[in-house]
């Protein structure tokens, strides 16, 4: 921005990085790669643009700042996955740019879930913070609870967990992560077959509805 002073006209160079930063600071809002400051304030910036560079829409949006960080961080672990990367892809494509509202809680014992009613996907904080790829593969796991539920699976079919465990067993395994106890033991009765897998989880979550043994009424 040319500006008059003493010594003539100077230039300052306005920062804008730092400048979008601020501005999804100060709204509370800290989407990835600051899409949502970028959005908002695109206009200021590209003016004297005929055509305004496109930017990618953010897969998930978080309301606090300091949050951010650690879902990004998160994110970055899930593409190092093969699995999580198809997935995380499969999703973006099924938002169609309208990112998916993600919340950081204590959610007491529960690593993650997937308020279908409220449309809202919730992590626990102390899951979060205390290893990205372990936050990878449970973010992964409620994103494919997201995916199915776009395509009208019911919510609370077994059968929908059933995948989505697997799915976050795959991501652990690509990222090297030692599988935990509920996953070792889901691991043991997968390799028993699909049958015995299906009966273990279902005894593990006793209020899903297995779909395949249940009547329409049901």
């Amino acid at each position: 921005l040319p500006l008059a002073g003493e010594g003539g006209v100077r230039d300052f160079r306005l920062p804008v990085r730092a400048t979008l930063e601020q501005a999804g600071a100060a709204l509370a809002v800290a989407p990835q790669a600051a899409f949502a400051a970028e959005r908002a304030l695109g206009a200021l910036f590209e003016a004297g643009r005929k055509e305004a560079p496109a930017v990618q829409a953010p897969l998930l949006v978080i309301r606090r700042a300091s949050d951010a960080a650690l879902l990004d961080a998160a994110l970055a672990e899930a593409r190092k996955s093969r699995t999580g990367r198809r997935v995380l892809a499969r999703a973006e494509k099924a938002m169609g740019g309208n990112p998916l509202p993600l919340q950081v809680r204590d959610l007491r014992g529960n690593l993650g879930e997937y308020d279908y009613m409220a449309g809202v996907l919730r992590l626990d904080r102390a899951h979060l913070e205390s290893d990205p790829k372990q936050a990878a593969a449970t973010l992964v796991h409620e994103l494919v609870h997201v995916l199915r539920h776009r395509e009208g699976v019911p919510a609370e079919a077994l059968e929908m967990e059933l995948e989505a465990h697997i799915v976050s067993m795959a991501v652990s395994k690509e990222l090297g992560i030692p599988l935990g106890g509920f996953e070792s033991a889901a691991a043991k009765a997968l390799a028993k077959g699909p049958k015995a897998y299906a009966d273990w989880m279902a005894g593990q979550l006793p209020g899903k509805v297995r779909l395949l043994d249940s009547t329409m009424a049901r």
